[in-house]
């Protein structure tokens, strides 16, 4: 049977996806239960270290806690699987999304979706631009086809 994990195992693997203080017999632990179950990690994309202490003193720390595991039987159902930190403002771990899909089936038939990176709201370009599309397209507004067609024209105004 194929099984895939996503969570908070509260340990990362290897020393490289730690910043601080931690032992390496609790990974060597950790890793020997993820051999046990025939698991591997998954990977990621983005940001590596997915959780912070938020300490701003020398006691600072942040690792990759947040993993997707996966046995064999699992993995040989998809050929394309994408595991990606993403964004969060209110938690001191950042989400963790998987996307797994059979390549041959999709091709051709699906563009990459627009995604808003919130670091944008940094630039001031950048929120007049979404400011100007979204009133250009005001009187379209009330159907979930309106919002896809402002959201195509933020994606080629930004």
């Amino acid at each position: 049977m194929g099984w895939c994990i996503i969570d908070d195992f509260d340990e990362p693997i290897s020393q490289d996806e730690k910043w601080g203080m931690r032992g390496e017999s609790q990974m060597e632990e950790f890793r020997n239960v993820l051999s046990l179950g025939r698991l591997s990690d998954l990977g990621w994309r983005g940001t590596k270290y997915n959780w912070s202490n938020g300490h701003s003193n020398g006691s600072f720390v942040k690792k990759r806690l947040d993993h997707a595991v996966a046995n064999q039987v699992w993995r040989m159902g998809y050929n394309k699987v994408e595991v990606e930190t993403v964004v969060a403002w209110s938690s001191n771990h950042l989400p963790v999304l998987l996307s797994c899909y059979d390549d041959s089936s999709l091709e051709g038939r699906f563009e990459r979706p627009f995604l808003y990176e919130l670091s944008w709201d940094q630039e001031k370009e950048c929120g007049d631009t979404v400011k100007e599309v979204w009133k250009r397209n005001e009187g379209m507004r009330g159907s979930l086809l309106s919002v896809q067609r402002s959201l195509k024209s933020c994606n080629q105004a930004l």
